[in-house]
């Protein structure tokens, strides 16, 4: 499945059909739509097209990426592999002003979970999650310092607020 906006193209992967509601997906193109009209967000440049590949997948395949990707052997909400150095600093490759920024992967289980213990409804998480892995694919690092930290956190409070 395909979701388009105007600057904004995303393949999502859904394939143990683990999404029971398209609620998250109208959220996130929702919010995609807004960034389109507000990239200054992200970046003072502009794409006419960011692409990146969206998979929601169980606990035990995330413990398994967690594990050969990051050394830790247990399930994780999200992980982001960006495909281009630093959309945030301008390195990246650029065809016909297009990019393709990379991967996100969200833990279907660990989303379920997490929305239950903070008493927000599931597509609030995953949307939550997904500006995180955003995040990340535009080469923001949260674990870098704790000033890159809260500039992460603040930035994904901006992204939710547009929705």
């Amino acid at each position: 499945m395909q979701i388009k906006t105007n600057n904004y193209l995303i393949h999502f992967n859904d394939d143990e059909n683990l999404l029971k509601s398209t609620k998250s997906l109208e959220l996130l193109e929702s919010l995609l739509y807004k960034l389109d009209d507000s990239q200054q967000i992200l970046g003072e440049e502009t794409f006419d097209q960011l692409e990146l590949e969206l998979s929601l997948i169980n606990s035990n395949d995330m413990q398994e990426v967690n594990l050969q990707h990051r050394g830790f052997d247990k399930s994780t909400d999200v992980l982001s592999f960006p495909s281009q150095e630093s959309i945030r600093s301008g390195d990246y490759e650029l065809v016909n002003k297009s990019v393709h920024l990379g991967d996100i992967l969200i833990c279907h289980e660990v989303c379920e979970k997490q929305a239950a213990e903070h008493k927000i409804a599931y597509e609030d998480e995953f949307i939550h999650l997904f500006a995180h892995g955003l995040l990340h694919l535009y080469g923001y690092d949260h674990e870098l310092s704790e000033e890159e930290d809260k500039l992460m956190r603040s930035l994904e409070s901006k992204l939710i607020d547009l929705i």
